[in-house]
């Protein structure tokens, strides 16, 4: 059930259907409480989520510490386990 300060998600309300994201919001309110297994067991693409959100950050202030090739090929690997992550869920 979620929390009354996280947003419902669109995407299930509309279709029926988990989104490849359901669960993220929990996932990272799981994490800041220091439940890292639940955090993980309930969105496990989150790490890379936030890391590569840390990432994007520093490169919009210094583009020289962080290629666009290595920002690309990371974002493109975040969004392949996301996708199995995903693809996982709706199987089982």
């Amino acid at each position: 059930m979620p929390e009354k300060h996280q947003l419902p998600c669109a995407y299930n309300s509309l279709l029926g259907v988990d989104c490849p994201a359901c669960g993220s919001q929990r996932a990272l309110d799981l994490l800041l409480q220091g439940e890292f297994i639940a955090s993980f067991k309930m969105f496990p693409p989150l790490i890379p989520v936030l890391f590569l959100i840390a990432l994007f950050i520093l490169h919009l202030f210094n583009n020289s510490w962080i290629s666009r090739k290595f920002m690309f090929t990371y974002a493109t690997a975040v969004l392949v386990i996301t996708i199995i992550s995903y693809l996982v869920k709706l199987i089982l």
